[in-house]
């Protein structure tokens, strides 16, 4: 069987404990940490985490590719147990920033619903980009929407992707983009000026494993002993969400992306009604061919109007309308697993028919052959007459079976090699059946009961063994 279909309750059950420690599902421990890994797409957070966790953050994300979802990853440290918690970056191409804030509004939602805090953040930056995109800031100005904090003394900034070699003059140009960094309001300056920390994470940019890890685990060193010092805080995302029952819209993140929404929607509204009078004025005397361009134009701005139309209706959802939303999304979701389980069944199932029918064909074979020679025998014993009775008797001849023939071998050489087939398709069958069986009978069960401060546990559980079983039976069938 294909060890990715064999290990998949492991997996599930391990991603499943993770995730239910972050959302409170399991009670973590008083020594455990929870660090939030912020940053645009692309800035190195799986490799920071890979390198601090000692795990393949690669499998993960391949378990995780039919879903949008953040990735939680644990470490031993010293006794106790930290939780790593990969998040989807804002300002990405592939995803709106309103589906990114929702994403982490439903998990940060429900941990702090729960009682578990948020022991700090780190902020990762590409030293690499030679400007401050927009996209980097827009993942500033959401982290200080959604921390509101008077002190960054729990926050850690490290610059990533310097340079194993450069010259003197990158070095200089690497060393002011540094010190803009630090330096300005407008990126992290007046976080640092209210106790944030800023590293180079692998500073010297040296190929190797183990320099990598040490900077990693370095700056992560440096979390932990801030968070023994100081009593977590809560995040005003978690507190306008829960305590102030706020809708997404309402909240200090939500009303950043907000205005986006409503100035972009605004921009779209006008640019379809001057598209129109155009299409309306081509379509006497204008050209056919410059008609059919404007109309596809028409339908890519009533495509991106629909999209803002689905944001607005997001900004007005509550924590509440959030965990309806997951539940559902969880339950089709299960629902697709479900039908994906049944079928590598149903083709084990049918493996090992195939496998037991030709063992049953080639034992038949083998028994004809074994008794020809005693037919021959028995043949001439009857139509024999008293002369060659005789002469039998004064030379024996020798047993039929005592050297088997070449025929005889290479039948009861494929009857070994299809046994062989034959207990690997069982164990496999068997196995798949175990997998299908452990999934709708407890872990779907689990998945969709609960209900907790307003957000369905059932529903969070449910992202979770949806997308650990789902995601990987994405990647391996």
């Amino acid at each position: 069987m294909n060890p990715d279909i064999e290990s998949v309750n492991e997996r599930l059950e391990d991603q499943a404990r993770r995730l239910s420690a972050l959302i409170g599902a399991t009670k973590p421990r008083a020594t455990d940490r929870f660090f939030l890994v912020l940053g645009r797409t692309g800035s190195g957070k799986s490799t920071f985490i890979s390198r601090c966790t000692g795990k393949d953050t690669n499998i993960s994300h391949g378990l995780f590719s039919c879903t949008d979802s953040i990735d939680v990853f644990d470490m031993k440290w010293e006794g106790r147990r930290i939780y790593l918690i990969d998040t989807p970056g804002f300002n990405d191409t592939n995803r709106s920033d309103i589906d990114t804030l929702s994403v982490l509004a439903t998990y940060l939602g429900a941990s702090y619903s729960n009682g578990v805090r948020i022991s700090g953040l780190l902020m990762l930056h590409p030293i690499s980009d030679n400007r401050v995109s927009g996209t980097n800031l827009r993942n500033i100005e959401m982290i200080e929407a959604m921390c509101g904090f008077d002190k960054y003394d729990h926050l850690a900034i490290a610059t990533t992707m310097w340079p194993e070699h450069s010259t003197k003059q990158e070095r200089a140009t690497l060393n002011g983009r540094e010190a803009e960094l630090s330096g300005s309001d407008k990126f992290y300056g007046s976080m640092i000026f209210k106790g944030a920390v800023m590293f180079r994470h692998h500073g010297t940019g040296r190929k190797g494993h183990d320099n990598e890890v040490s900077s990693a685990r370095r700056i992560l060193a440096h979390l932990i002993s801030r968070s023994d010092r100081r009593v977590p805080g809560v995040l005003q995302l978690q507190k306008e969400l829960i305590d102030e029952q706020k809708t997404i819209g309402e909240t200090s993140a939500g009303t950043v992306i907000a205005a986006d929404v409503y100035r972009h929607h605004q921009a779209r509204e006008s640019e379809l009604k001057q598209l129109e009078e155009r299409i309306r004025e081509h379509i006497f005397g204008g050209s056919s061919s410059r008609l059919a361009e404007l109309s596809d134009i028409k339908a890519m701005l009533q495509q991106d109007m629909k999209k803002l139309e689905e944001s607005k209706e997001t900004l007005k959802q509550s924590m509440s309308d959030l965990g309806e939303k997951e539940f559902q999304k969880a339950k089709q979701k299960m629902d697709e697993i479900e039908g994906h389980l049944m079928e590598q069944v149903n083709v084990k199932e049918e493996d090992l028919k195939d496998m037991e029918d030709s063992l049953h064909h080639i034992n038949n074979d083998r028994s004809m052959v074994l008794a020809l020679p005693k037919a021959r025998e028995a043949g001439d014993s009857s139509g024999s007459n008293g002369r060659n009775q005789a002469s039998r008797q004064r030379t024996p001849s020798p047993t039929p079976s005592a050297t088997p023939s070449t025929f005889e071998r290479h039948l009861l050489s494929q009857n070994e090699e299809l046994m062989r087939l034959v207990r690997i398709a069982r164990r496999d069958a068997s196995e798949m059946r175990r997998i299908y069986a452990a999934f709708k009978g407890k872990t779907r069960d689990q998945a969709l009961n609960g209900t907790v401060n307003g957000v369905a546990a059932g529903a969070m559980s449910g992202i979770i063994a949806a997308v650990a079983a789902g995601g990987l039976l994405c990647s391996v069938m």
